[in-house]
């Protein structure tokens, strides 16, 4: 359980730091596709 606390703890830390790259336009995401 601990284990996967982290993980989601990282995972949702991730998604926000991803989250304002994007907003900024930073890092666009659909080059890549």
């Amino acid at each position: 359980a601990e284990f996967a606390l982290s993980h989601s703890i990282r995972k949702a830390l991730l998604n926000s730091i991803f989250g304002i790259y994007v907003d900024n336009g930073t890092i666009n995401l659909d080059d890549h596709s």
